[in-house]
């Protein structure tokens, strides 16, 4: 009992630590770790040993890949590209751009994505006069939502799916139809009540906008090149990763899938080598572990078992149990960072698993992880990308604060996630899952 009391403590302190946001994330998730393993939870080797390494691989392969594009000028040339096929029309850009990151965000990560095309957006604005809070608030939760349809898509997915075991096929079949449903939605309702803003909006200084030179945002053709040859060859490994498997007695594991094609390419544009490392965020690959030890300590002395038992003792219903942790999920994730939620909730779900009464584990990791990517969308801090977003407003003066947040995301969110309910409860009435 005691070591499950320390344990359920040093996780609660981490998780109020991290919505602080008074330290860095890596440093929070160390310092956690650091407790279990003074406090005898965990040996050094055995908190090495809770790590997925399968997580880590991946996340720093395609981290890599991401960095190595960004590098070469690709997502800004791509970004201006698309607004000028729009011809800056304000009510194409609204429904494009976030449909745009939605779409990147399936393969890459949607950290990179708000960082690049927030600052783009506040270019765009200043010369088409759409709202940069309400543009941008859209975009971010295109990308959070809209990342959801793959296993790369979005940091939750990569860690709930790999410690699940789930297949970026997987995501593909039951994730991505689902995600673009609800992405929809969020945008239906984003239009209907921004639509009389958009529609009195005139474009001032368009020749400036066809003057910039987009070749020239591409600085560095080879390298962007040899970047998306490797995120082609990483969505080809990771769809066929499994085939290889088992047909061919190929060793290539999800984290291969990522990492061989990221190692290929800093190997043959070696001369990048350090400016693309610069650019890769190896905070989060730290805080990946730590949190990893964390709530690998909270399995080990019970904890997860006791809460599944709890849920469906009380809890009779497939349906209301299916329901109940999408919305859990998405509030909760509102105000806690969705990856450790991710991972708490993996591991519970996990536990479930067998118990008497449970539903079956994959329609609830669906549940859950719509209900974690659309519930960030709500605060400033509910994911990543938001954090992101917010800084680069701020950065430019463009103040919005949580209410304001709130009241442009919470309505779009939740109708969402009523829609989200909805395709869960016929996935399980159709069994497919």
């Amino acid at each position: 009992m005691g070591q499950l009391v320390f344990a359920v403590v040093v996780f609660f302190g981490t998780y109020v630590w991290l919505a602080t946001e008074k330290s860095p994330r890596y440093v929070i998730a160390l310092c956690g770790a650091g407790v279990l393993i003074l406090g005898h939870i965990f040996t050094l080797e055995e908190a090495l040993a809770q790590v997925n390494w399968q997580t880590i691989a991946l996340i720093f392969g395609m981290f890599t890949i991401v960095a190595a594009l960004s590098e070469s000028g690709f997502f800004n040339w791509l970004a201006l590209s698309v607004a000028r096929k729009l011809d800056y029309n304000p009510i194409r850009v609204f429904i494009v751009f976030p449909l745009l990151a939605a779409a990147l965000s399936m393969f890459l990560d949607n950290i990179t994505v708000m960082l690049f095309l927030t600052s783009l957006t506040l270019e765009l604005c200043a010369y088409i006069p759409i709202d940069p809070i309400i543009l941008v608030t859209a975009e971010v939760c295109a990308a959070n939502t809209g990342g959801g349809a793959t296993l790369v898509g979005a940091p939750p997915n990569v860690v709930m799916g790999t410690t699940l075991g789930y297949s970026f096929n997987s995501f593909l079949i039951h994730m991505a139809p689902s995600v673009w449903i609800c992405t929809a939605v969020l945008m239906a309702v984003y239009y209907g009540i921004h639509r009389r803003h958009l529609h009195g909006i005139d474009v001032h200084n368009r020749a400036e906008l066809d003057a910039v030179d987009l070749a020239g945002k591409i600085t560095d053709r080879d390298l962007m090149m040899s970047g998306l040859a490797a995120l082609g060859a990483a969505v080809v490994l990771l769809i066929g990763h499994h085939m290889l498997e088992t047909q061919w007695h190929v060793p290539i594991t999800v984290g291969l899938a990522a990492l061989l094609p990221a190692l290929a390419l800093m190997v043959y544009e070696d001369r990048h080598g350090r400016d693309v490392m610069r650019k890769i965020d190896l905070e989060s690959i730290v805080f990946f572990m730590g949190l990893f030890v964390i709530v690998g300590a909270l399995d080990k002395v019970g904890a997860f078992r006791a809460m599944a038992t709890i849920v469906l003792t009380h809890i009779h219903s497939p349906v209301a149990v299916i329901v109940i942790f999408l919305w859990f999920a998405a509030i909760t994730s509102a105000f806690v960072d969705n990856v450790p939620m991710a991972l708490s909730m993996a591991f519970l779900i996990k536990e479930m698993n067998g118990i008497p009464g449970a539903p079956p584990q994959a329609i609830v990791a669906w549940a859950s992880l719509i209900g974690l990517l659309m519930g960030g969308n709500m605060t400033p801090i509910g994911a990543s990308p938001n954090v992101v977003a917010y800084g680069v407003l701020e950065k430019a003066t463009i103040r919005i604060g949580w209410k304001k947040w709130a009241a442009l995301t919470v309505p779009p969110t939740v109708a969402a996630l009523a829609v989200a309910s909805i395709l869960m409860w016929a996935k399980f009435a159709m069994n497919w899952y």
